[in-house]
């Protein structure tokens, strides 16, 4: 079985585990301030889980974070959520390769696409105990969007919490439990 399907498989089955539990959330503010405890190697790896089931929407995910030689990493993150006719699955995946940079726990992303409806910018960084990947670009109507995916370590899990802001204006908040498939 080749590493998607397996990603794939054990994704259908933390999701039925039902393995993300309560917020545990840290204030954007307290996280800025952190120091960072954690190594970009205490996230890389596959990883599987799920929205919390108090979400208005359900979504099974996958996460895979790969180091490079260079002390970069790339991340390919994909989301499944019902679609419209029964029996419908509506994927979603999206693949960043983000570089070091010369200040520490901070890595850029290469080059953005020549599509600004894709990203502008997007970069990571690590405070305490959380990866941070931001994203920039545009909408269709021209409106600057941020995507921001804070994924914090708790003891055997992954956190994420996703918030989208557009002009500034907080969207959409998400969160999700995962389990590492090291």
């Amino acid at each position: 079985m080749g590493p998607v399907r397996r990603i794939l498989a054990i994704m259908a089955i933390a999701a039925t585990a039902g393995c993300a539990s309560g917020s545990g959330g840290v204030s954007p503010q307290a996280q800025s301030l952190a120091p960072p405890t954690a190594e970009l190697p205490d996230f890389t790896g596959p990883w599987a889980g799920h929205t919390r089931h108090d979400q208005k929407v359900e979504r099974a995910a996958t996460l895979l974070i790969e180091p490079d030689d260079n002390g970069g990493f790339v991340i390919t993150w994909a989301s499944f959520e019902a679609g419209e006719a029964p029996g419908a699955v509506e994927r979603r995946e999206r693949k960043l390769q983000f570089r070091k940079s010369t200040e520490p726990n901070l890595w850029l992303a290469d080059a953005p696409t020549s599509d600004p409806f894709s990203h502008i910018a997007a970069w990571a960084r690590i405070t305490g105990e959380t990866l941070r990947v931001d994203t920039l670009a545009l909408n269709r109507d021209g409106r600057l969007e941020r995507q921001v995916y804070d994924r914090r370590l708790d003891e055997h899990l992954l956190k994420l919490t996703y918030r989208r802001y557009v002009e500034g204006e907080l969207i959409r908040t998400l969160e999700a439990g995962f389990v590492s498939l090291k």
